[in-house]
């Protein structure tokens, strides 16, 4: 069985945790920017966030939900979903920014060595996007074997062991098994690439602006485009979206004489399974319903709030 580590032990299981926030929940005012959410898709499985160390933009990881060393400890259909996700994010980064894309995995099924070796000890598919004329070939590790499907990667995590996939198709990919790479490998030559060489370290220059530009551009092809809403729709959105601040602030609490804490109480009380705040605002009753313990699900069409 596989080892979960809680989730303040592991960056991007608090990525999965708080939706793509974990990094970028906190960012005040500054240089224009604000607090954002990386998250760009989620199914059951798996997660597509905007990857921190965007050097440019489209740069995306797919990242299982559940902590795994490497995508090869998941079941069998498991990694298919998140290859089939990999693939269709990497089309729309495609669609989205032009170029290609090239599907990386440094897995980190082996022992002690994994900590020297990985980045994050929590499964991630690095999807970095190439200028035009660059091949995704450039990122085949030297002693790579041509593998069809991902069956593979199963049998080296299930042998306890590192491995470094970059796939070339759906079906096509090459593997190397326990390669001796520098930290960070994938991300130097991506940055080489790209001509900032120096840039590899997500940490030290993690290009937040890129991030949030790939984060609602690739977000965009799961919503109803915004020309085609109604008028007053716009409206009223764009009224809640530049205030947002102002409105939180004012809503942060009941108004005095409220009945909204007892109605809030007594359907906690009175109900089962998880709340659905839709038009949750800045988030005051669904606060209160976590308050009672109960599970929130707390969503709003106004991206600022």
């Amino acid at each position: 069985m596989i080892d979960l580590k809680p989730p303040d032990e592991c960056d991007l299981c608090s990525e999965v945790l708080l939706a793509g926030t974990a990094a970028t929940g906190k960012i005040h005012e500054s240089g224009g920017l604000s607090a954002f959410s990386r998250l760009i898709r989620r199914t059951s499985i798996v997660d597509a966030i905007a990857g921190l160390g965007c050097l440019a933009p489209g740069y995306t990881l797919v990242v299982p939900r559940r902590h795994v060393r490497s995508t090869g400890e998941l079941a069998p259909g498991e990694l298919d979903d998140v290859f089939d996700v990999a693939w269709a994010m990497a089309h729309r980064i495609m669609e989205e920014f032009g170029g290609s894309v090239a599907i990386v995995e440094h897995g980190s099924s082996g022992y002690p060595a994994s900590h020297k070796q990985a980045c994050i000890e929590h499964a991630h598919i690095h999807l970095f996007p190439l200028p035009v004329g660059i091949s995704s070939r450039l990122f085949i590790n030297g002693d790579g074997n041509e593998i069809l499907g991902v069956t593979q990667l199963n049998e080296a995590a299930n042998a306890g062991r590192n491995y470094y996939y970059c796939a070339l198709t759906r079906q096509q990919g090459y593997l190397s098994i326990e390669p001796e790479l520098a930290h960070q490998h994938p991300r130097r030559i991506w940055a080489k690439l790209l001509g900032k060489p120096d840039e590899w370290d997500w940490a030290a220059a993690p290009y937040l602006e890129n991030a949030y530009l790939t984060a609602t551009r690739l977000r965009q092809d799961e919503l109803v485009p915004r020309l085609a809403w109604p008028a007053h729709l716009r409206e009223t959105l764009d009224s809640y979206s530049n205030s947002a601040a102002w409105y939180a602030a004012h809503t942060r609490n009941f108004p005095p004489g409220s009945s909204l804490p007892a109605e809030i109480g007594w359907l906690a009380a009175h109900t089962t399974g998880v709340i659905l705040d839709a038009g949750a605002g800045a988030g005051r009753d669904a606060a209160s319903f976590a308050e009672h313990g109960r599970q929130v699900i707390a969503l709003d069409a106004s991206f600022e709030l």
